[in-house]
């Protein structure tokens, strides 16, 4: 920050009054990164998660760090045991530098031309060749302690909307997701990934309406969890995007994305309102307090495996 002081303070008092469960780190030096974590850590007396996008190496965000070419060069240039070969090389470092969860592989396909947020970023537009290169990453990632996250959940690649900016709203039916979309993140799932990112994407032909699936019980839960079997933690994609602030106060978009089956929200667009907007949801029995025990629960196991 631009004031050093009045940043500690803020994240002192985030980690140590409101309880936040962790952090999201964006730029910064390779060293500085794990002696804020310790200190965090200490002042808040318990383990908070460090996660960071990570797709093309540790240097994408810390200097320092090895910056790797993108998924698709990486798809380009071999056989599937190559992105597992990455996904270890990317988790040794992150782990020096004290970041617990790669927000990799991206599982999304390329295959709409005009899709501003992907292209490079997948592995390619075969769901074969995409799934094994998704599960290599996850297995190679997780191989060295850091969890990997399979990225955007159900499938960001037939879009020609950039999240971050709006809702896109993908029309295709449940056929062609099954053949396309979803096959790369069973084969994360079944390769054991630790997290899966709800995408800000809509899929009105599975859930019936244009809410995106962070905040879509019938694409969070019941295609994710009861058809697809993922048992690990779900974490929301950035909750200051487009796709949801356009719609939703940040404390509604909590509250949604809480019954949507999310464990991890991530970066609120304000964190007092979205604790607020959670508590006044649980006092007034919109949410039980048996999911939020159930979330704290998935938090639980994801820190002992972290150990």
């Amino acid at each position: 920050g631009d004031d050093p002081s009045a940043e500690a303070a803020r994240l002192r008092r985030e980690a140590v009054e409101l309880g936040v469960s962790g952090y999201c780190v964006f730029g910064g030096e390779l060293g500085r990164t794990r002696r804020l974590k310790d200190e965090l850590e200490r002042a808040s007396g318990r383990r908070l998660l460090v996660a960071s996008d990570l797709e093309q190496g540790l240097g994408q965000q810390l200097a320092g760090g090895t910056v790797f070419p993108s998924q698709m060069a990486i798809a380009a240039a071999g056989e599937p045991e190559l992105a597992g070969r990455v996904g270890r090389a990317v988790a040794d470092e992150a782990a020096l530098a004290g970041i617990d969860i790669v927000f990799a592989p991206v599982a999304d396909l390329a295959t709409e031309p005009l899709n501003p947020i992907v292209g490079v970023r997948s592995y390619g537009a075969d769901p074969r060749g995409v799934s094994e290169r998704v599960a290599a990453y996850v297995s190679g990632c997780q191989s060295a302690g850091v969890a990997a996250t399979v990225k955007h959940f159900p499938g960001h690649g037939d879009t020609a909307v950039d999240s971050h900016i709006d809702l896109p709203v993908v029309r295709t039916g449940r056929g062609t997701l099954d053949e396309r979309e979803l096959p790369p993140f069973r084969a994360g799932i079944e390769a054991g990934t630790r997290l899966v990112m709800l995408g800000h994407i809509a899929f009105p032909g599975l859930s019936g309406d244009e809410m995106p699936a962070s905040l879509s019980p019938a694409l969070g839960q019941k295609l994710l969890r009861d058809e697809l079997g993922f048992e690990g933690a779900a974490v929301t994609d950035a909750l200051t995007m487009g796709a949801v602030t356009r719609r939703h106060g940040p404390g509604e978009a909590a509250v949604l994305a809480l019954l949507a089956g999310a464990d991890l929200l991530l970066m609120p667009e304000n964190i007092e309102d979205a604790l607020a907007g959670v508590v006044r949801a649980v006092e007034e029995g919109r949410i039980k307090e048996s999911r939020i025990a159930k979330s704290l629960s998935r938090l639980s196991g994801l820190s002992e495996w972290l150990v």
